[in-house]
């Protein structure tokens, strides 16, 4: 008898973990699957092969997001930071709130807390705050500008976090 509620406590938990995190949850270290510039880490779509410089158009293609630096480079499961280049046109974005919000989709989470804020300078240049990346797996950074205008637009990075 003991041994059939063990066995049925057993599959319980396991059925609740399936619940909790998605049939389809990611290995905690997924291998990286290299195809060209893209890797796959089990996430929702491939993630792009970091390198300092790398660069992205915001949705509405108002503005140009570079990651000028991380520290470390890749990013890793830890400490990381971040220093970015936000352009309107050919012009630096100057004196404004720059949102950076690690998530990892795969796992419908973020990092705590979620959003992570600089201020651009004269010459564009935004330090982000370290923030923590708790697991590896597929990360995106979603980039938040706000225009003069008030109106918000963003840039998305996505990498394989190796841990």
């Amino acid at each position: 008898m003991k041994l059939q509620m063990m066995k049925a406590a057993t599959a319980c938990a396991a059925a609740l973990s399936l619940w909790a995190c998605g049939e389809e949850a990611a290995p905690e270290s997924a291998p990286l699957e290299e195809n060209a510039d893209n890797l796959d880490c089990g996430g929702p779509s491939t993630a792009e092969r970091y390198h300092d410089g790398i660069t992205k158009t915001s949705e509405s293609g108002r503005f140009s997001v570079t990651i000028l630096t991380s520290d470390p480079a890749p990013p890793i499961k830890g400490d990381n930071t971040i220093e970015l280049l936000v352009t309107e046109g050919e012009a630096p974005v100057a004196g404004r709130e720059i949102t950076v919000s690690p998530f990892m989709p795969h796992h419908n989470h973020g990092t705590a807390p979620a959003d992570y804020v600089g201020v651009s300078s004269e010459d564009g240049v935004i330090n982000i705050p370290s923030f923590f990346i708790f697991m590896p797996g597929y990360w995106e950074y979603t980039v938040t500008i706000q225009g003069e205008d008030g109106v918000e637009d963003q840039a998305v990075f996505a990498f394989c976090v190796e841990g």
